[in-house]
């Protein structure tokens, strides 16, 4: 389903995520869509956000 999402508004899969794209992670709470940092993956957890080095599933250029 976000594949097609994602397609649908124009990103393109990469598999080179680079600062700003976006993606799905694997986080400490499952499966999180995110955004690629300059330190990691920034994603919303129960108190905020957290920016940690998850590995991605699948990622997108903006």
């Amino acid at each position: 389903m976000v594949s097609d999402l994602m397609r649908d508004a124009g990103f393109v899969e990469t598999t080179e995520p680079k600062i700003g794209d976006v993606g799905v992670v694997d986080s400490d709470q499952g499966q999180a869509l995110a955004i690629r940092t300059q330190i990691g993956w920034a994603v919303k957890g129960v108190n905020g956000f957290v920016v940690a080095p998850f590995s991605h599933t699948k990622a997108w250029s903006v």
